[in-house]
Formats: C-alpha cells, structure tokens, sequence
C-alpha cells in the first residue's frame, strides 16, 4: 500500500517554465516513479536534452515514465493553448508545476515590476488552463515554486509582494477546489543555485554563498536532491488532503 501511494504510473506532470539547478532532478525523480513529464518551457534545447536523457533511461527500465518537450514563448503564446498542447501529448492531466521565473534580472525597478505583474498573471492563467482539465476529473494537483528571490537587496521588497501574491492566489484556489479533490500548494525554496547563477556570475558557488552569510548569517543553499524529493512527494497521493498551503523549505 505504501509503495503504490509513492508511485506515480499513468500519472502525467506538466512543469512549466524554464530550465533550472533542479528541473533534471525533479523530471529524473518523477520518471523513476512511472510518471510521464511534459516539460513546457522557452528553454527548448535544455529541455530536449533532459528528455533525451530520461528516455533513453526508459529503454533500459520499461516502468519509468516519458518525457517530451512542448516549446512555449511568453511573449507570444497563448497559456490556454500551450496547456492543451502539453495536457494531450500523454493524454490528460494530473500534476501541474508551475516554474514561472520566466525573465532575466531586471534593468532597474520599471522593468521589474512590469515582469513581476507578468510572471504573476502568466502564473495565473496557468493554474486556471490547469484546473480546466482538473476539474473535469474531480482529482488533480497543481504545486506553485518560488526561489529565493527575495534575498535580492535592490528588488527584494518588489518581489516579496509579487510572492505574496502567489501565495494569496494559492489560499484562494486551494479553498475554492477543495471539494472537487483538487490540491493546489506553493513550495518555497530558501536559496538555490539558479539565485547564486543570476546575482553572482562567474563566481563560485561557495564564494558567493559566503557573501550571503556576511549579511544574512542563518542563510544556507536549498539543495537540489533535497528540492526534487519534496516536490515529488507533493505530486504523490502521499500528500493528497493538503491545499491553500504555503510550504517553506530550508535545508
């Protein structure tokens, strides 16, 4: 009974966004449990070398799930459309991950509350392509992620209150699909490598993680293996009942 609450055969995911330190180990994770992953993102040659990878693994073991790529421009493409392409390629829906950090480091504070208004409604109009083909099953999840964004000293108040927002739009749907056996959380990621990447280029991960510790001593790097397993196990029934919450992950 435990073993199959953890596994996730003929469950199909779609993560949505772009490429990141953790997305192979989350697609490797979901995979190895039979779930077959659509990776819906604007990063199309990073996201067909990680399919690449996950099925050729599944020539060798028959139960792991498929991965495949569904290119998507956020300047142009439609959400709802973009999501029936993802939700068809395996024939329905029942996990949706939103990754929505979809643009570079702001210019300055203009340009970075015009992304942050984007980010959230493109978030938005996500969940709500999602729950479209959820809520014809009465069954489903959706798990929104965010970074550590918010360690950023020039944008971190702006960002905070962009979060804040996703967070409020979780509670909310999490409430209002409640009964339809829906559950929508969001999972907070301290510090990961993608926030060292932007705000310390070219310098070494242990350096730049230094830097932090001067300012924010308690601060530590959410690591990769630790971020796929809890995202995993949010996809599996394992976590069915919990919605509207905001999950903080520190370790």
């Amino acid at each position: 009974m435990q073993n199959d609450i953890l596994k996730l055969a003929d469950k199909s995911v779609i993560i949505a966004g772009p490429f990141s330190s953790y997305t192979f180990d989350v697609v490797s994770s979901l995979s190895r449990l039979g779930a077959s992953i659509v990776l819906l993102t604007p990063d199309e040659a990073s996201s067909q070398r990680i399919c690449q990878v996950i099925n050729d693994e599944r020539e060798i073991k028959e139960d792991y799930g498929k991965a495949f790529t569904v290119p998507f421009n956020p300047d142009k493409d439609a959400p709802d459309k973009v999501m029936a392409e993802a939700a068809h390629t395996f024939r329905g829906l029942d996990v949706y991950i939103d990754n929505m950090n979809w643009y570079d480091s702001p210019k300055d504070k203009s340009t970075a509350e015009i992304s942050q208004r984007r980010n959230f409604e493109l978030s938005k109009e996500f969940a709500n392509s999602a729950l479209a083909f959820l809520k014809s099953r009465k069954k489903g999840k959706i798990i929104f992620l965010a970074d550590g964004t918010g360690l950023d000293k020039k944008y971190g108040p702006l960002y905070a209150k962009a979060r804040g927002q996703i967070f409020e739009l979780v509670q909310n749907l999490g409430l209002e699909h409640r009964k339809l056996n829906i559950n929508i959380n969001a999972l907070v990621m301290e510090l990961t490598e993608d926030f060292l990447l932007k705000h310390f280029p070219g310098q070494p991960f242990k350096e730049s993680l230094a830097t932090l510790k001067k300012e924010e001593p308690t601060i530590d790097m959410t690591r990769t293996e630790v971020i796929s397993k809890f995202i995993t196990a949010m996809a599996c029934d394992l976590s069915q009942g919990a919605t509207g919450q905001t999950i903080k992950l520190n370790v």
